[in-house]
């Protein structure tokens, strides 16, 4: 891991919304998540029957987002990471990575260009090593199933930490403090399950992070996208300035960062 260069060239990272993100990483466009639905069109996490998910239209037309995908990268199959507009649209043939459990129900979904990571995956030039991520407790784990984060790297490019759906455990620690990333994506919606048990990064995690690697790039996503998330951008801003943090980044949707 860690394959550092003297020169660094940069890396594109444009927020679509919540974890729907376009990486450009050593020309590679890299679609992570894609959440391709209609504002208002699927289950909400807190309200039984109703259907208040997303909470916010995409910024661009579905095509804009789709143009010149090399390959999708999947963190696990909740609605809110791949849903029923991402399963119709995206093209059976187009590269997707994942892991195990979840590339057996792509392929059953028709996908037929599906890459297994179990440990480490290349992608031409790219490297991805699959990470430990965790929604909470063994009881939280048996009810959402297991999630996954990925380390991104490539010769001459900043080692890309996404953590993925997780909270701010131990896993999440020793990652950071053994890869040394530049860049770290974090999903800091503070969501809750049931209404009562934490399964996202919020607001002082975030933070925290940002401590724990101060010459990080800390980019914040997931945010103002799902009804059981409690954290917004606003409130995330609020908690970076009281916490006097300079090198976190909140994007909006549509928004492109060059890290």
């Amino acid at each position: 891991m860690n394959q550092k260069s003297i020169k660094k060239y940069p890396i594109h990272i444009t927020l679509y919304r919540n974890a729907t993100m376009r990486i450009e990483h050593f020309g590679i466009n890299i679609l992570t998540d894609p959440m391709l639905s209609d504002k208002g069109s699927f289950m909400s996490f807190v309200v039984p029957d109703k259907k208040n998910n997303p909470t916010t239209d995409l910024p661009v037309p579905i095509e804009k987002i789709l143009e010149d995908i090399d390959v999708v990268l999947i963190s696990h199959l909740h609605p809110d990471k791949f849903d029923q507009k991402a399963m119709e649209l995206i093209p059976k043939n187009k590269p997707i990575i994942c892991v195990y459990e979840d590339s057996i129900i792509l392929r059953e979904m028709g996908f037929r260009n599906v890459h297994t990571i179990n440990d480490t995956l290349k992608w031409k030039d790219v490297t991805i090593h699959r990470q430990d991520a965790s929604q909470g407790e063994h009881e939280i784990e048996d009810q959402l199933g297991k999630v996954t984060g990925f380390i991104i790297e490539a010769p001459g490019y900043d080692t890309l930490y996404w953590v993925g759906d997780s909270i701010l455990d131990n896993d999440v620690r020793k990652n950071i403090h053994r890869t040394k990333p530049e860049i770290i994506i974090t999903h800091s919606g503070g969501a809750l399950h049931l209404g009562e048990h934490q399964i996202l990064m919020n607001s002082d995690d975030t933070v925290e992070i940002a401590r724990q690697a101060p010459e990080a790039k800390v980019v914040a996503v997931h945010l103002d996208a799902l009804d059981h998330c409690l954290e917004t951008r606003e409130s995330l801003k609020q908690r970076v300035k009281e916490a006097k943090i300079h090198n976190i980044f909140i994007p909006l949707d549509g928004q492109r960062l060059t890290l």
